[in-house]
């Protein structure tokens, strides 16, 4: 815990630019291992059950690289969502403390609260923000960061969970 502790330290000193990697380290959810099972309650709108990719994206209201992905986020659930993707944003912080601040700043995909943060001590989620893409069958198919997701990855992603039911 130690060693990961001053890694996590070490992190946020490194530019932006060289951060994507480290909190890819730092945080759990390998690629290819299932979505542990969870309880979220969301505030609004649940996510599309007949999703083909599931976009899930730990985020914090205190956290700047958070904030500014909400804009790209909105973006791609205009662009995707009729394509099969679902977006959902994750979060631990008090109900009360997010809805206040989804007045300010629009979320255009479901929010869910961890509640109890089961799915981020399952994950080992140290490091926000963090995303993961997930298949139908529930299987982590790519992690990383908001900032590092592109069309042709959405496309990829898309196209190799197969046609919407």
């Amino acid at each position: 815990m130690l060693l990961r502790r001053s890694a996590l330290a070490w992190a946020l000193c490194l530019p932006v630019a060289a951060r994507p990697g480290v909190l890819d380290w730092l945080n759990g959810g390998s690629v290819g291992r299932a979505l542990p099972t969870h309880d979220l309650k969301f505030l609004g709108a649940a996510p599309d059950p007949l999703a083909t990719l599931q976009l899930v994206d730990f985020w914090a209201t205190w956290c700047a690289p958070c904030r500014e992905a909400i804009p790209k986020l909105n973006a791609l659930h205009r662009q995707y969502a009729p394509r099969g993707l679902s977006i959902i944003g994750v979060t631990q912080e008090k109900q009360e403390l997010v809805e206040r601040f989804m007045k300010t700043v629009p979320f255009h995909y479901p929010v869910g609260l961890d509640v109890e943060g089961k799915l981020h001590e399952s994950l080992r989620i140290i490091g926000l923000p963090y995303t993961l893409f997930v298949g139908k069958d529930h299987t982590i198919v790519w992690r990383g960061v908001p900032s590092a997701i592109n069309d042709e990855l959405i496309e990829r992603l898309l196209k190799d969970a197969g046609p919407r039911t």
